[in-house]
Order: structure tokens, then sequence, then C-alpha cells
């Protein structure tokens, strides 16, 4: 079973170790560098800035923290801005179950996200195993993109707010 629940300031360097993880073997598997991410991804920088603009909840699962997402929900349009996973649990289905109920927690009409154009593993999983589609390049500087993905919900019961409910969500 999987449960959403709000970050609390204990669970801070386990997230950051997580956050670390993820990056950085994303990073080592499509680029060959040895770590890499955003910026204040491996110092809690990014964390505090995702829990300061972000609805951002740690994921649980038996009784562990393996990953986070934080999102933000605007006129029933979804925005995923981050979504990551420890990976040691990476290819063995959690990613693909995880975002279905994602959807299910936060109904909306549309999902846009964006990731590296290097992590060709990241864009898999968003077009394959999520139904994205993209919709664009964006450019960051001489060398860096992102592609830009979009979703429309398969949801009957589409909420219709813009709040989104601040209690936990367990699945």
């Amino acid at each position: 079973m999987y449960s959403f629940e709000k970050i609390q300031e204990e669970d801070y360097e386990n997230i950051i170790q997580i956050m670390t993880r993820a990056f950085d073997d994303d990073t080592q598997i499509h680029t060959g560098d040895k770590a890499g991410g955003p910026s204040g991804y491996d110092n809690g920088e990014l964390l505090k800035k995702l829990m300061d603009s972000f609805h951002a909840r740690k994921i649980k699962y038996r009784g562990k923290i393996l990953g986070i997402f934080a999102l933000k929900i605007e006129k029933n349009q979804g925005i995923l801005e981050l979504f990551c996973i420890d990976p040691s649990y990476k290819s063995k289905g959690h990613g693909t179950k995880i975002w279905h109920e994602i959807e299910k927690a936060y109904p909306v009409k549309v999902w846009y996200l964006e990731t590296p154009d290097y992590s060709v593993r990241n864009r898999y999983f968003y077009e394959k195993k999520c139904g994205f589609s993209v919709i664009g390049k964006k450019k960051y500087g001489e060398n860096c993109c992102s592609y830009m993905f979009s979703k429309e919900s398969t949801s009957e019961s589409v909420n219709k707010t813009d709040k989104i409910e601040k209690k936990e969500t367990k699945i």
C-alpha cells in the first residue's frame, strides 16, 4: 500500500538522500557523469523550494519513504514539478502504480511536466507507461534542453476546484 504524506522536518535528510541517489543514477546512466541534477538537489535547497512553492508529498510504501512528488494545480491543470523514486525501487512497477494513484488523488483535465532531453528512461516512462505526449522542447543555455509533455485526463470525475486537499492520502 502506498501513502502520500506531508513531509516533516525529520524526513528531510532521508528525502535529500533519495533525491541525490535518483538524480545521480539518472545522470550516470544517460551522460556517464558521476553526479548531477538540478541546482540544490543534493543539499536540501531544491527540497525547500519545492515545499515552499508546490504541493510536495513523500511517497511511503510498507512504512518506508521511497520517493517524493511535487505538483501544482491551477485552473483544472496539473503541473508535475518533480516525481522522484529511490533507484532501488525503479523498474519494479512502483512508478507507474504511483503515477496512476496521483492522477486519482488529484483529478484535473490536463497534466504538464518536463524532463531533461538526455533522460531516455524518463521519456519512455512518461510516454509508454503513463500516457503522456511530447508537446515541445525547451532550451536552457547552450547544451541543455528538456522535453515538455502533456496528458489529458481520462478520469470521469475531474475536480472542478483549483484547491488541493491538504489531508494525507492513503492508497
